[in-house]
């Protein structure tokens, strides 16, 4: 995947302390209003979204930018070559120098356009990221070696057919006549788009799903919601039919609304059978979301716990089979209406996406939940030493072996002073979460029942 090095005044984020580096599971906790949300919602956006490669402003600020690199000369005298003497193919090797010069290009693409001035502005309108720095983990080991490159000639049309490592296919096709300058120009930025993305792609998760916080809200409205987005993007002139939803929530109320197959899961009916105690269905004739107790009877959306619409959403999106292996599920408050008991099960539902090779980032207000994360990273380190402990010791405690290596999880702390937030990273070794911010809150709760416990004991003798 990816770690962010760096990241300054974006919304109310002033800062991270560390690196910000995302594994199998990545927790987002701290204070309100710090800036989880928004930076959850960058980093599914990053993973994707890929349109601002293809934008003109890019490949103008590519020409501009980078016009006397190895790489792009390279590229332009390749491509001038097959042009103008119709040469019908040649592949064309890059050297170390064009590998540094294609990744100050990616560094360029991600960076300081994607991030900084495509998605914040399309995400967040009139928040800005003054600066980020991400670096692609194991870059190195996708990055091309060669591209084969052809004149097609059929007809009055000029296909120019790239191949990168005799893989993935891309091109550009001219109807007519067209000046030599402009095939190569065209053909060039197309090359260019084309090599980003595939060597940014094969560095990040294959999709990634959005859950946001509120599912409640919108499973009741979704239908609506639906309607009226549709509606306003056909009336984009009239300011009073504009959308005021977000992107990523107008795609979440989307999805939630889309028709395909819807098939069970294990993850669904661990959900279904452990927390809801329902079945999630899909009524045939008009694609709306049905819920049914155990004994059959449907329960209207409307009329529902919040518990269960809570996590309708995820349900679907598991049944629907948007959820995949190899994928990124972020969740904002997976605990949402949960009692602890069903907290705890959450606790379980994500070691099984992670041992199902599905990474997932969450945000969270529960200690309840970090505490049950806690215990599994726990239980997983006793697992490994089982040969070392006694057996009837081992079975009264171990009970499954469902649980989490610690290597596998980075958490971050939100702190929120003076109306900006720093983000840190947490400690987590085989002997779980070792943070004095999260668990001196719960431990004082404690403390003070004490005390007062206390002062009556006081009383009463």
């Amino acid at each position: 995947m990816f770690k962010i090095k760096k990241i300054k005044n974006f919304a109310v984020i002033a800062k991270s302390e560390d690196d910000i580096e995302l594994k199998d599971l990545t927790i987002f906790m701290g204070d309100n209003s710090a800036g989880k949300s928004y930076l959850a919602m960058l980093i599914h956006s990053f993973v994707t979204m890929t349109r601002g490669y293809q934008d003109k402003d890019f490949l103008k600020a590519i020409n501009s930018k980078f016009s006397e690199l190895h790489l792009i000369v390279n590229l332009k005298q390749t491509i001038s070559k097959i042009v103008e003497s119709d040469n019908d193919k040649i592949v064309l090797s890059f050297n170390k120098k064009d590998l540094l010069d294609l990744k100050e290009i990616i560094r360029f693409s991600i960076n300081d356009y994607l991030l900084k001035k495509y998605l914040t502005k399309t995400l967040f309108e009139n928040e800005n990221l003054e600066e980020i720095e991400i670096e692609l983990i194991k870059l190195e080991n996708v990055l091309p070696s060669r591209l084969t490159i052809e004149n097609i000639q059929i007809n009055d049309r000029t296909t120019i057919e790239v191949l990168i490592d005799d893989k993935y296919k891309s091109g550009a096709s001219f109807q007519g006549d067209f000046d030599k300058e402009f095939i190569i120009s065209e053909t060039i930025n197309n090359i260019i788009s084309n090599l980003v993305q595939h060597t940014v792609k094969q560095t990040l998760t294959v999709n990634s799903v959005y859950l946001p916080a509120s599912r409640t809200g919108y499973l009741q409205t979704y239908k609506a919601l639906a309607n009226q987005a549709i509606f306003k993007s056909y009336n984009a002139d009239n300011e009073n039919s504009k959308n005021h939803l977000s992107i990523i929530i107008r795609f979440f109320i989307t999805q939630l609304n889309t028709n395909t197959e819807f098939k069970n899961t294990e993850f669904s009916e661990f959900i279904e059978n452990l927390i809801m105690k329902g079945t999630v269905g899909i009524f045939e004739d008009n694609n709306n979301i049905e819920f049914k107790l155990k004994n059959g009877d449907s329960v209207n959306l409307n009329y529902l716990s919040s518990t269960v619409s809570e996590l309708i959403p995820l349900v679907v999106f598991l049944k629907r089979g948007l959820i995949k292996r190899g994928g990124l599920l972020v969740i904002e408050e997976p605990e949402a209406h949960l009692s602890f008991e069903n907290q705890k099960l959450m606790a379980k539902l994500i070691a099984l996406f992670l041992e199902n090779n599905i990474k997932v980032l969450i945000t969270t207000h529960s200690d309840f939940l970090i505490y049950e994360l806690n215990n599994l990273i726990l239980k997983n380190s006793i697992i490994k030493n089982r040969d070392e402990i006694d057996k009837q010791e081992y079975e009264a405690v171990i009970k499954d072996e469902i649980s989490i290596q610690y290597k596998k999880i980075a958490l971050y702390n939100f702190i929120l002073k003076n109306d900006k937030s720093t983000i840190q990273r947490v400690k987590i070794d085989k002997y779980g979460i070792n943070n004095k911010y999260i668990f001196d809150n719960t431990y004082s709760l404690t403390k003070e029942k004490n005390q007062l416990i206390n002062i009556l004991d006081s009383i009463d003798a």
